[in-house]
């Protein structure tokens, strides 16, 4: 049988290591259609074809050389391409490091939105401010983040459009320090509600043309540098083996659209605490109600429980959405992963994630008030003129304390 054939340019030069032509962990992607070319077992066929998942040892030829790898096969894009995760065993040692990627540009369907509207921020804004807090400036340590993310708040509450900002933001600082592949960006939903690409993709004219495009397939992500499978629960079954999955594709982050039942919760929390950066979004009236709907699941019931599993979030944010005056305003509160926040914790319960501060940035938990102070300060250096900015500035003060200490 021929063997899957992949020219090197399907790697980006940048990645690619000195004193080696090809890379020894990587993801490509072949049209479903082109399944009998993986040369699978009937049983192997019918299982991807249900939506599950196949390993295997597989052989390709990249460029002129012929390699043998571990292989983890899934559907992707609704069933309509097949990601191939490879794993090279024993690769040559790299004598030097490729120089940096340029970002500088990036602009993606995740983007957070840079207009205010008729808020006293843009998301790209809270966004930002979001980041700063959560994630490290460390490049190295960026790169190997682990942990669960949960964003949280009701409905109309901006979730969907920050979760994708935050993790538009790790990727694009992953892909900076990258070296030796594209970083990989699993998503599980059900449905799809934006596909990751650059910005002016048309997700949809991809797909309706996937049929017409050379093998293997180049996907709109990749022109960010970046691998992208989204699947649908129709593609893998479910979470569950959606994470068994995951294990074999060395995703830099993996998300889950919304958690919805309390089985969601430890599959999530057991592949975060294997060194994996889990994003997620539930539903929840509070960041206090966040971490209840957590620790509850897993039956968090005595200090040692807990701090075994609060060592496993990276961080729990609850938006809220208030009107003040004639502006509506997005007030998040974030608890973070720390020593002490972890023991306040297990110590503690809930009411150790109360912030006791609310502008002391080396809390745990950091309040509305911390943020609502940030965020009119953002308003005011915007150069925009907002009509009764000191008023709203009082207001959204005084709400946020309220809050803050109400556990609201």
């Amino acid at each position: 049988m021929e063997l899957l054939h992949i020219p090197l340019d399907y790697f980006p030069g940048q990645f690619i290591r000195a004193g080696k032509k090809i890379p020894d962990d990587f993801t490509f992607f072949i049209r479903s259609d082109d399944l009998a070319k993986l040369n699978l077992t009937d049983t192997q066929d019918k299982l991807v074809r249900a939506g599950g998942s196949v390993a295997k040892e597989l052989t390709v030829k990249i460029d002129t050389e012929i390699k043998v790898g571990r292989a983890l096969i899934c559907s992707v894009f609704k069933n309509q391409l097949l990601s191939i995760s490879m794993r090279i065993p024993k690769p040559p040692v790299a004598s030097t490091q490729p120089a940096r990627v340029d970002v500088s540009d990036w602009s993606t369907t995740f983007t957070a939105s840079s207009d205010r509207g008729d808020f006293l921020n843009s998301l790209q804004e809270l966004t930002n401010v979001l980041a700063d807090e959560i994630f490290v400036d460390d490049a190295a340590l960026r790169s190997e983040l682990s942990g669960l993310l949960v964003i949280t708040g009701a409905t109309a509450s901006a979730k969907s459009q920050i979760t994708r900002g935050l993790i538009e933001s790790h990727l694009k600082a992953v892909v900076k320090e990258s070296r030796t592949r594209r970083p990989h960006f699993v998503a599980v939903e059900d449905p799809v509600e934006v596909y990751f690409g650059p910005k002016s993709c048309d997700i949809d004219d991809f797909l309706r043309n996937v049929e017409t495009t050379d093998e293997p397939v180049v996907i709109p992500s990749h022109k960010l540098l970046i691998d992208y499978s989204p699947r649908l629960l129709t593609d893998c079954c479910d979470l569950s083996g959606a994470v068994a999955d995951a294990k074999r594709q060395t995703p830099k982050v993996f998300m889950f659209g919304e958690a919805r039942e309390e089985t969601d919760w430890e599959h999530l929390l057991r592949f975060a605490g294997s060194g994996h950066f889990v994003v997620t979004t539930a539903h929840a009236g509070s960041l206090i109600e966040a971490l209840q709907l957590v620790f509850r699941a897993l039956k968090a019931e005595s200090p040692s429980r807990r701090s075994a599993i609060a060592s496993r979030i990276l961080g729990v944010i609850h938006l809220r959405r208030e009107t003040i005056g004639k502006k509506m305003v997005l007030m998040p509160t974030l608890w973070r992963r720390s020593l002490k926040g972890i023991n306040d914790l297990t110590a503690l319960g809930y009411s150790g994630v109360l912030p006791s501060n609310g502008t002391d940035k080396q809390n745990s938990t950091l309040g509305r008030r911390y943020f609502a102070e940030k965020l009119v300060t953002l308003a005011r250096k915007s150069g925009e003129t907002i009509s009764g900015i000191d008023s709203i500035e009082t207001d959204l003060i005084r709400k946020a304390i309220k809050f803050d200490l109400n556990g609201e």
